[in-house]
């Protein structure tokens, strides 16, 4: 029996199938637009975001949890709903056109304000109400506001053009350009320009941090141990080193290390070492005086970086107290004053007490048979800072080695041995000790097939260990010189 010629039939389809199929909808423009709108989408700068509130916002981490939960709720029960009113949406525009385009503007508005935050609250501390609920409501906001954008997106993807061969065609380009220069590149740019800015810029952000958590150690550990109310008589003074102390101390050393060692010149023919042994404790003495006259400054105020001249008070009657009285701890009995760093304390305590004797701008005070230093007049004593720092970057100019001798031994050496006995049984009482470390922590890199992969890190138990380990395996000089 002769075969016959078979003809498949096609498959049923709606009306308009396979013109459908044939026909462009999407033209170069369209294309070119959608996949710029989904590589912007896509852009991985919120990578970033973590470290951008943790280390430049500066918010408390147990706040940003509580935050990140509150914003989780409301991301659950914000699906719930935001998609069913996109669906039930009817324009002349359609359904999802008018949420990408009226939500354009107030996201990126938001976007901004989450980025200036910083600027936003300057002086903030990390536990600031009023900047965690800023942070708390813009993320509310951009949650919702970037679910309705969603929505509408992937909506738009599904319906802008009945074509599926094309619709396939847009998501593969959309996908690669968003994947490979919206999200891989400019990863790849930041991780390139932290190189080359490089080595420098990251070991500073690295020293910051880590200077910034052990001061933050410090002040924590010393919470509690009863030295505030030991040494400080006045409780309006408690009250602005509590809250003003660390950020004062902070401030203090940055403006010490970076602009007070960073200012000043020699004038010429001076040599730098004209001032002899007498050289360190002078220059940490200019460095200390351009931080305690600087950090007192409207200007300071005027540019965000203190809230106020309580912060100046705050590190003065610090200062003061610590340089005539409660470094003294550190000393054993008999001794005179040795350190570089004490010398200048002791040195600009005991000068500006003297030089404000007669308008008792710092006075001692007596109250239960203990001795208490107190700042009567701190406007009055930054002038004497001023006064003083004039005189001592004189000395350095000119290299006067008598006139610096006469200061050093005259306020920055001897030691009161009443006043000392005394600093030393209010300490014992207290069981504070005159130092303190911390235990670092010790990084172990985790690989697989050569990549890392993790760090694992721990913390010994022993200080003692851990310092002989530093001394083994990491000192550049001979044990026996």
């Amino acid at each position: 029996m002769a075969k016959k010629d078979t003809v498949t039939e096609p498959v049923q389809h709606d009306e308009g199938f396979y013109a459908k199929q044939n026909r462009r909808y999407v033209g170069t423009k369209e294309t070119v637009g959608y996949v710029i709108f989904d590589m912007a989408q896509s852009f991985n700068i919120n990578s970033y975001s973590e470290r951008f509130i943790t280390t430049i916002f500066k918010m408390d981490l147990g706040l940003q949890a509580v935050a990140n939960l509150i914003n989780s709720i409301w991301d659950v029960v914000n699906d719930t709903f935001s998609g069913a009113i996109v669906d039930k949406t009817r324009t002349r525009w359609g359904k999802f056109k008018p949420y990408l385009i009226v939500l354009g503007i107030p996201g990126t508005i938001a976007t901004c304000l989450y980025w200036l935050m910083p600027a936003i609250f300057p002086s903030a501390s990390s536990t600031s109400m009023a900047k965690f609920f800023f942070y708390l409501v813009l993320a509310i906001l951009r949650e919702t506001g970037g679910t309705f954008r969603g929505f509408a997106q992937t909506g738009m993807l599904a319906t802008i053009t009945p074509n599926p061969i094309e619709r396939t065609r847009l998501i593969t380009q959309a996908q690669f350009f968003s994947g490979f220069l919206g999200e891989n590149l400019p990863q790849q740019i930041m991780d390139l320009v932290l190189d080359l800015i490089g080595n420098q810029i990251i070991a500073k952000g690295n020293f910051e941090g880590a200077y910034d958590n052990i001061t933050y150690a410090y002040d924590k550990a010393a919470q509690g141990n009863g030295f505030t109310e030991e040494f400080v008589l006045r409780a309006e003074d408690r009250e602005r080193m509590k809250l003003y102390g660390k950020q004062a101390d902070d401030l203090h050393t940055d403006l010490h290390e970076c602009l007070g060692h960073g200012s000043g010149r020699l004038k010429e023919g001076v040599s730098p070492t004209a001032l002899g042994s007498y050289s360190s404790t002078l220059e940490e003495t200019r460095a200390d005086l351009f931080g305690l006259y600087y950090i007192g400054d409207p200007k300071m105020i005027e540019l965000g970086l203190v809230p106020s001249f309580e912060l100046a008070k705050a590190a003065y009657a610090d200062y003061i107290m610590n340089g005539m009285m409660t470094q003294l701890s550190r000393i054993e009995p008999g001794k005179q004053v040795e350190e570089s760093h004490m010398r200048n304390r002791k040195l600009i305590a005991e000068w500006c007490y003297e030089q404000g004797k007669a308008e008792n701008v710092i006075e001692w005070v007596v109250e239960n048979d203990k001795r208490y230093i107190v700042v009567n007049n701190f406007e009055r004593l930054r002038e004497l800072f001023g006064e003083m720092l004039h005189e001592i970057q004189r000395i350095k100019s000119e290299g006067d080695f008598e006139a610096g001798k006469a200061l050093v031994e005259q306020y920055a050496v001897q030691v009161d041995p009443e006043l000392h006995r005394e600093v030393l049984a209010r300490y014992q009482a207290l069981k504070i000790e005159p130092y303190g470390g911390f235990v670092n922590p010790e990084y172990e890199p985790v690989y697989e097939d050569d990549r890392l992969v993790d760090v694992k890190i721990s913390y010994p138990a022993n200080y003692v260990e851990q310092m002989l380990n530093y001394a083994a395996n990491y000192s550049f000089l001979p044990n026996i010189n």
